[in-house]
């Protein structure tokens, strides 16, 4: 009885750490959660709905499959000096145009590395695209914040992973990282409470 009282504290305290764990920085890289010896057998796993891939630039369309030409940043960025004052879409004379940039005044190059096809965190660091959460977090600590702990961002399925798999949201799932302001919309109606009703809770006391 002792032995299996023992055992049972060391599987809840290892799903313990490893829950734990899913609620710090390793989140935003976090590949899905399997089972393992110190776990129980049914674990679910932690999925992040991430971007797919590099941006690219469609330059033209293939004249026999009619399937768009696209080109990464690096194509004609690593000849051509990004300029570090642009903040807009109208200071530029070609690609871009017409996107839509509203970003607390942020310039290109504060996000972007385009003749490494990354993103460049602001200590200089290359970051690939399918981590941009970290980039993110740099400027938008209470939000990150509030995203690990499950109030920010959406989520679906299961807290508890026993039960299954949980499904997050990746900042740029939601937001555009360029104008990431989301337009305001009215709030849903009040569910139908009969508590909320006068007359139905008049009755109630009579």
């Amino acid at each position: 009885m002792r032995a299996v009282g023992i055992g049972a504290i060391a599987v809840l305290m290892a799903f313990a750490l490893r829950s734990a764990a899913l609620s710090g920085p390793e989140q935003e890289q976090a590949s899905p959660v399997t089972a393992s010896d110190d776990l129980p057998a049914k674990v679910g796993r932690v999925i992040i709905r991430r971007p797919k891939s590099r941006p690219a630039i469609t330059i033209g369309t293939d004249p026999k499959t009619g399937e768009p030409v696209t080109a990464n940043c690096s194509t004609c960025h690593s000849n051509r000096v990004s300029d570090r004052t642009t903040n807009s879409a109208d200071q530029l004379d070609e690609f871009h145009q017409g996107m839509a940039m509203a970003h607390g005044g942020s310039t290109c190059v504060t996000c972007h590395d385009a003749a490494a096809d990354s993103l460049r965190l602001a200590d200089g660091r290359l970051l690939p695209y399918e981590d941009s959460m970290q980039l993110c977090g740099q400027c938008h600590g209470p939000q990150l914040r509030d995203w690990r702990h499950g109030a920010h961002g959406g989520m679906a399925g299961y807290w508890d992973l026993t039960k299954g798999d949980r499904i997050r949201n990746h900042c740029t799932v939601c937001h555009d990282p360029h104008a990431p302001a989301i337009e305001q919309v009215m709030p849903a109606p009040p569910p139908n409470d009969r508590f909320l009703n006068s007359s139905a809770g008049n009755q109630d006391h009579d």
